[in-house]
C-alpha cells in the first residue's frame, strides 16, 4: 500500500463518520459499560448471599443468568441451634427462693400456744394450751389439780430439714400420781405463728410405761429421747432416736421396749386337819409358804386369808408383828397380813391357827399374795386350801 492510497482510504472513512453517529456510539458504549458494571455488582451480591445461605450462584458479567428449571430445588436453611437442656434457664425464668422464716426462740416457745395431741391418760386431754414461762394450768375435771409443764430447755433445731429453725420440747402432764409425757416438735407458720409440727413420742398409759427424762437433737434433725424404765424393780435407761418423715415422726434407732423385769411371787398351802376341842369346836394350823421365784427382792408383800363360813382366825405367826387385820368383814371374812421383804430365791412360812365352830365339814378357803411392784405371773398368786375335821 502506497502513501497516496492510504490517504484516499482515510479520507473516505472520515466522510462516513458523522457527529451523530459518534454520539450514538458513545451512548451505546456508556450504556453497555453501565450494564456490565451493574451485572458485575449483582453477581458479587449474589455470591455473598449464596455463601451466607450455603448456595453459590455463578454469574457471568457478559450474559444473562439461565432461567430456573420447571422444578426448582428447595433451599434448606441451616437450623438455628437450640439451647442445651442442661443449661441453666435464663435469669428471667428463675423464681427467687423463699426467704427463711425467723427461728423459734426458747423464750417464745415457753410462752406459746401449743396444740397437744391425745395423751395416754384420761386426766390429760388433748387441745391447745397457753403456756406462760413453761407452765399451763388446766382443769380437765373438777377433781383434777394437775398441770402441763415444759421440762428442761426446748431444743432449737431444723427438725424437718426445710432450712428454718424449729423447736423440740418435752411436756409433762401430772395430775395426781400420774406422770404422762410427750415430746412435741414446733415450727413457725407462714403467718409467723408458733404451731405444732408433730408428736415425736409419748410414754405409756401406765406407771410401768417408762418415763421420758431428757431430749437431745442433732444437726441432721434427729431427736434423741432418754427413756427410764419404770417397771417395779427396773432401773434401765435407754436412748431412742426419732426422725421426721415428711408426714410424721418415726423411731429410727434404739430399743423399742424395756426388758421384762422378773417379779414372781408364789403362794402354796397344804391340806389342814382341824381337831375337835373340849368345847366341841375344831382347831388346827394352816401352814402357808410364800416364795419369791423372781430375780429381784420383793419389798412390801402382803397376804390375804379368806375364811370359810364358821371359820375364824385365832393366831398368826410369820408375818410382820404377827398381826392380822380385817380387810373385809364379809361374809366371807378376809384377813390381811403384811409380810417382811423376801429376797430372790427365798421363802416365808406363815402359820394360821384356825377354829371351826359349825357343823358338818367346813368349806375350802382362798389365799392371795400381792406386792406393790407388780408380778409377771399372777397365775400362782392364789391358792386354795382345804379343811378337814377329825375326832380325837
Amino acid at each position: 500500500m502506497n502513501d497516496q492510497r492510504l490517504r484516499l482510504d482515510l479520507a473516505d472513512l472520515a466522510d462516513e463518520v458523522t457527529p451523530v453517529d459518534l454520539r450514538d456510539r458513545a451512548l451505546r458504549t456508556s450504556r453497555r459499560i453501565g450494564i456490565q458494571r451493574a451485572v458485575a455488582t449483582s453477581a458479587a451480591a449474589l455470591v455473598l448471599l449464596g455463601a451466607a445461605t450455603g448456595t453459590a450462584f455463578a454469574m457471568m458479567p457478559d450474559r444473562r443468568a439461565d432461567p430456573l428449571p420447571a422444578t426448582t430445588p428447595s433451599v434448606t436453611a441451616t437450623p438455628t441451634p437450640t439451647a442445651d437442656a442442661t443449661s441453666p434457664s435464663p435469669s428471667s425464668d428463675v423464681k427467687p427462693a423463699d426467704a427463711p422464716r425467723a427461728p423459734l426462740t426458747v423464750d417464745e416457745v415457753r410462752n406459746a400456744n401449743i396444740r397437744l395431741g391425745k395423751w395416754n391418760d384420761d386426766f390429760c386431754p388433748g387441745g391447745t394450751y397457753r403456756f406462760k414461762d413453761g407452765s399451763s394450768v388446766y382443769l380437765p375435771r373438777e377433781d383434777s389439780p394437775g398441770a402441763f409443764g415444759i421440762l428442761g430447755t426446748p431444743s432449737i433445731v431444723d427438725v424437718d430439714r426445710d432450712g428454718d429453725l424449729d423447736a423440740v420440747v418435752l411436756i409433762t402432764c401430772s395430775p395426781f400420781a400420774v406422770r404422762a409425757q410427750q415430746v412435741v416438735a414446733l415450727h413457725r407458720t407462714e403467718s409467723g405463728a408458733v404451731a405444732t409440727l408433730g408428736q415425736v413420742t409419748i410414754n405409756g398409759a401406765y406407771p410401768t410405761g417408762g418415763e421420758l427424762m431428757e431430749i437431745q437433737t442433732a444437726a441432721d434433725g434427729t431427736v434423741r429421747v432418754r427413756w427410764h424404765d419404770t417397771q417395779p424393780g427396773g432401773d434401765a435407761a435407754q436412748w431412742r432416736s426419732y426422725r421426721w418423715s415428711g408426714a410424721g415422726f418415726h423411731q429410727s434407732d434404739g430399743p423399742r421396749s424395756f426388758p421384762k423385769v422378773s417379779i414372781d411371787v408364789k403362794v402354796a398351802a397344804g391340806p389342814t386337819t382341824l381337831v375337835k376341842q373340849a368345847d366341841n369346836s375344831y382347831q388346827g394350823d394352816l401352814v402357808v409358804r410364800v416364795s419369791n421365784i423372781g430375780k429381784i427382792a420383793i419389798d412390801q408383800p402382803s397376804i390375804r386369808l379368806t375364811l370359810p363360813k364358821s371359820v375364824s382366825l385365832t393366831k398368826v405367826r410369820g408375818v410382820l408383828n404377827n398381826k392380822a387385820s380385817v380387810q373385809d368383814s364379809g361374809p366371807p371374812t378376809v384377813m390381811l397380813c403384811m409380810l417382811p421383804p423376801i429376797a430372790p430365791g427365798k421363802s416365808l412360812t406363815i402359820t394360821y391357827t384356825l377354829r371351826f365352830a359349825g357343823s358338818g365339814q367346813p368349806a375350802s378357803g382362798v389365799l392371795d399374795v400381792s406386792n406393790s411392784q407388780g408380778d409377771n405371773d399372777e397365775s400362782n398368786n392364789q391358792a386354795k386350801y382345804t379343811l378337814t375335821i377329825a375326832e380325837r
